[in-house]
């Protein structure tokens, strides 16, 4: 995956659907907690394999590695740039911190869809504001960690 369609899909699922989708219908239901009808948070849980494969692809994209891709080293045969992606990608992962905060927002991927679900799967008349805002709190966390992402490799440095 090229670093312009990991941007691209960060912003279709940080954005547009965290901060857009699913906070309008949590503000909706704050107002109205036991409402039956949910329908875009209900959605939401099946979006867990896209976010964890832009997850998977953050450290591939962000890599020094793919910087042996770019015009630069376009003077270096394939097997040089090949020999030499690992050590790149060694000293990526050893100087900065994008390793541990791809983990994070795993968790916070895996916990933020089993609050939902648990939300979703209470019934109507047991819903609370302050579960409603328990979710929103763990939404919130993860889209923050998603903007908290470089949007490129001399952000990480």
């Amino acid at each position: 995956m090229e670093l312009k369609q990991w941007l691209n899909q960060r912003a279709l699922l940080n954005h547009d659907i965290l901060c857009n989708q699913l906070r309008n219908e949590l503000v909706s239901l704050r107002a109205e907690p036991t409402r039956t009808k949910i329908q875009r948070l209900s959605t939401w849980p099946k979006r867990k394999t896209e976010y964890m494969d832009f997850l998977n692809n953050t450290i591939d994209v962000l890599s020094f590695a793919s910087l042996l891709d770019t015009d630069v080293f376009g003077c270096w045969s394939y097997s040089k740039k090949n020999s030499f992606k690992p050590a790149f990608h060694e000293l990526f992962l050893n100087t900065t911190t994008i390793l541990n905060k791809v983990t994070q927002l795993k968790r916070l991927v895996d916990l933020s869809v089993n609050s939902v679900l648990n939300f979703i799967n209470t019934e109507p008349q047991k819903r609370t504001v302050q579960m409603i805002i328990d979710l929103q709190e763990k939404l919130e966390t993860l889209s923050n960690g998603i903007s908290s992402l470089p949007n490129n490799m001399k952000e990480l440095v």
